[in-house]
């Protein structure tokens, strides 16, 4: 084999390796790929997180300080305030949320005028652990959907942005929810956006316009 052969890569063993080399970025750099999308994918990780309908819920259940306990509460109730679903009429509300689990929040200027309304928080979430690091987050109820004389199974909750959240036992306070449903996105996800932030085809049909 000349010279020219072994610098071009065009037979010998110094081609041979050449390839191999080749292969083995491709191959490598495919699998860091695939790592790489498993990290920013939310539906392929999880959090254990605990809720509770107030401060004194939390206190009885002795997993954190009272005084955490209240501080997490304010949080939470601060955030329902600023980015709870809004709807146009009480109506739309309920039938989201359930009978007598809205309320008046605000009025809609000229030439729409009209009096706005957002489902009551109910409850609220934090992490099993300090060390996750989620920020407290408000919940709200769903109202049980209906079709001919079949009920729809539909989750006990719902977050600002729309995901579901329902304990692993009746009445429970232990959830494990996709990291998706955890933290809230950048930007509140509704309709389209809601589905694919949530992996949830039925979050869009559940909630309003946002807050």
């Amino acid at each position: 084999m000349s010279s020219q052969d072994r610098k071009d890569g065009t037979g010998g063993t110094g081609g041979f390796k050449r390839s191999e080399a080749v292969t083995l970025v491709l191959l490598t750099g495919a699998g860091a790929a695939a790592v790489g999308l498993a990290r920013i994918d939310p539906s392929q990780q999880m959090e254990d997180i605990r809720i509770y309908p107030n401060a004194e819920a939390c206190i009885a259940g002795r997993v954190r300080t009272a005084v955490d306990c209240r501080i997490e509460d304010d949080v939470a109730r601060t955030v329902a305030a600023a980015r709870a679903p809004i709807y146009r009429s009480r109506a739309e509300c309920e039938a989201q949320h359930g009978l007598d689990a809205c309320e008046a929040r605000g009025v809609v200027a000229a030439p729409e005028a009209g009096t706005l309304y957002v489902p009551r928080m109910v409850a609220y979430f934090v992490g099993a652990t300090a060390a996750q690091k989620l920020d407290p987050q408000p919940l709200f109820p769903t109202a049980g959907v209906v079709y001919g004389v079949r009920a729809v199974a539909q989750p006990a909750y719902r977050t600002t942005w729309g995901c579901p959240v329902t304990p692993t036992t009746d009445g429970g306070s232990v959830a494990r929810v996709p990291v998706a449903t955890a933290r809230p996105p950048l930007l509140n996800g509704f309709g389209a956006t809601g589905r694919s932030i949530c992996g949830d085809e039925s979050s869009a049909s559940h909630h309003g316009g946002g807050g």
